[in-house]
């Protein structure tokens, strides 16, 4: 009896003896490509697509191979050990040849598929395309052609001359300001010819007559630019118009367009710290120009924290502009909080009075408690005035704002402010000096300060400087909220940005 309990234990035991021996004689395999769902074979049977780990594999070597349409066949030799799971990873090579344009003359491009190519020997991924040749002065031309294997493909790249035409002038900008600085100073007129010549662009007024001439050519481009400063050919300014633009070749007819000189657009001195074009928290009665934007990105830094930012002011028909501000603010604790404002304001000028409606709105996310600011948050309805002279100026704004702490509007206080700033605006640099105060009309406390009791007071300084002969604008700031019985908190920033 005991012999026979003996024998199937020993069978149990020669088994798993045998399946830890045959265990001990495989291994794994782990293939990647850098192209997804490629085909592995290993001694050339399928396995399936990449990437994927393969189990189970005898020990010692081999052969792998990847394939995938449009790319050329990878072939390794690998070794498969017991304890060990080797990964491959393939860089998969795409199947090409050479596309050789002869004949072409000098600066010719290539557009294949939307890219264009300067070269004229151009290497590509197997398959069918379609060529558009084209050179300054010349027709251009549209070839379809086959890339194989490691095959030159040759096309002719001759072209025909093109006669000699002209197109497409207008002003970038139908209406600009002389006395607006840097290049928003200018106007901006565009035209495109077809092949070399000269010819003559002149400015008239309403009699006819010619105030400044630009002698055009010899071309070497499709595109032309000149840029009029709004003087005449004695360097004189001219009055606010309408100017006709002529652009005369020999040969061919004549072009035309127009372009408005108007003293009345002006670029205001202008932040974004309020969501809409301001200086600090007090927002400018002045809007953008029709056309006009700011982008800005800017770094806010306090006590105890830092905020990168971006924010853009855009200029809109019928004296309107809408404006936003997106920024991240990080304190030392490494709590993020994400602020956003932004609003619109519709705005009516007068001669040397300006004046402006506006809805805005500004609140900060995630961020249990947050920073004092000058403005309460929230969705705030106000109106600007300003009286301008010069390059100097003065403007005043009243706002009535609805939110809590953080801008929610959920239990929100109600808070009257407002605010006055001194303004210099010249033709390079610009400042603004800024005081606000306010109330808590309304509604549990804001700011530390109790319900019915007046706001924390704050003043600050905005500078601008708009970098010569160009669009780019450096800003700074710095501001001080006057806390009652308490510290006063500062902050200060720093700006980039660009205006058209």
């Amino acid at each position: 009896m005991r012999t026979r309990r003996t024998i199937p234990a020993l069978i149990l035991i020669l088994t798993a003896l045998g399946g830890l021996a045959a265990q001990a004689r495989t291994g794994s395999l782990t293939v990647e490509t850098s192209v997804a769902k490629a085909e592995i074979y290993l001694n050339s049977v399928y396995r399936g697509l990449s990437p994927m780990t393969i189990t189970s594999l005898e020990q010692g070597l081999w052969q792998l191979t990847v394939l995938k349409d449009g790319y050329r066949t990878e072939n390794r030799t690998v070794s498969v050990t017991g304890g060990e799971e080797p990964l491959v990873r393939l860089e998969l090579r795409r199947l090409s040849g050479t596309l050789l344009v002869t004949g072409a003359p000098d600066g010719t491009e290539i557009e294949i598929g939307g890219t264009v190519y300067a070269s004229t020997r151009i290497d590509l991924p197997v398959g069918d395309y379609r060529a558009v040749i084209r050179a300054f002065g010349y027709e251009e031309k549209t070839v379809d052609f086959s890339i194989e294997k490691d095959w030159r493909t040759e096309v002719d790249g001759r072209l025909e001359p093109a006669p000699l035409s002209a197109g497409d002038l207008h002003a970038v900008k139908p209406s600009f300001n002389p006395e607006n600085p840097a290049n928003l100073g200018s106007a901006e007129i565009v035209y495109r010819v077809t092949a070399p010549g000269s010819g003559r662009l002149s400015i008239r007024d309403l009699a006819g007559e010619t105030v400044r001439s630009f002698p055009q050519g010899p071309w070497t481009a499709w595109k032309q630019t000149v840029r009029w400063d709004g003087r005449d050919m004695n360097g004189r300014p001219v009055p606010d118009a309408r100017y006709s633009v002529l652009l005369e070749v020999e040969g061919l007819d004549p072009l035309e367009t127009a372009v408005t000189v108007n003293r009345s657009i002006r670029y205001p001195f202008t932040g974004t710290g309020a969501g809409i074009g301001s200086a600090g928290p007090v927002v400018s009665p002045a809007a953008m120009p029709r056309g006009g934007a700011l982008f800005r990105c800017d770094l806010g830094i306090g006590s105890a924290w830092f905020m990168p930012g971006f924010s853009a002011l855009l200029g809109l028909p019928g004296g309107l502009e809408a404006g936003l501000r997106l920024g991240v603010r990080a304190d030392g604790s490494g709590e993020a909080a994400v602020d956003l404002a932004g609003g619109l304001k519709a705005s009516r000028s007068a001669g040397a009075l300006s004046g402006a409606a506006y809805l805005r709105y500004d609140g900060t996310w995630r961020q249990s408690e947050p920073p004092v600011q000058a403005a309460p948050r929230g969705l705030s309805c106000g109106a600007a005035g300003g009286l301008s002279r010069g390059g100097f100026g003065v403007d005043g704004k009243i706002e009535i704002t609805a939110g809590d702490e953080s801008g929610s509007l959920a239990d929100p206080d109600v808070t009257a402010s407002a605010g006055l700033a001194l303004r210099y605006t010249g033709r390079v640099l610009s400042g603004g000096l800024w005081g606000l105060a306010g109330a808590t009309l309304s509604g549990a406390t804001l700011s530390g300060d109790s319900a019915g009791m007046l706001r924390s007071p704050a003043a600050g300084l905005d500078l601008q400087l708009l970098v010569p002969a160009s669009n780019l604008v450096l800003g700074g700031e710095l501001s001080v909220i006057f806390r009652h019985g308490g510290t006063p908190f500062t902050r200060g920033g720093f700006s980039l940005g660009i205006l058209f």
